[in-house]
C-alpha cells in the first residue's frame, strides 16, 4: 500500500495520491491509528475543497493540458453540450525526462 503523501530522504514531498474513490482498507492499522488517519484526512479534504484551492480554466479546440500525477491533484467539471472528446494517456517520468534531455530543454 503506498502513503497518500510520498516523501523523498530529506522529508520533501514527492508525491501526492488521493482519489476518494479509491482507498485500500485500513486492516494495516489498530483502530486508535485509523481513528487518526480518518480526523487527519477530513481535515485534508476540508483544505484541498476550498475554492482558493482550485484552478480552473477551459481548454480551447486543439489545446492540451499535460499534469504531473504524482504531484498535481487534477478532475473536471460537468460538461454541457452535444460534443467532447477528453483523450488521456500515461507516460513515465524517466521517459519524459529522457525526452526532455534529447531535446535539450533540461
Amino acid at each position: 500500500m503506498e502513503p497518500l503523501i510520498g516523501l523523498d530522504y530529506a522529508g520533501n514531498i514527492t508525491q501526492f495520491r488521493h482519489n476518494d474513490y479509491d482507498r485500500a482498507p485500513l486492516t494495516h492499522l489498530n483502530c486508535d491509528q485509523v481513528f487518526k488517519f480518518y480526523e487527519a484526512h477530513r481535515n485534508l479534504l476540508e483544505i484541498i475543497r476550498r475554492p482558493e484551492m482550485e484552478f480552473c480554466t477551459k481548454l480551447k479546440v486543439g489545446q492540451m493540458m499535460v499534469i504531473d500525477n504524482q504531484r498535481v491533484m487534477h478532475g473536471r467539471n460537468a460538461f454541457h453540450g452535444k460534443d467532447r472528446a477528453l483523450v488521456g494517456c500515461y507516460i513515465g517520468r524517466t521517459e519524459y525526462e529522457s525526452r526532455l534531455r534529447v531535446l535539450g530543454i533540461i
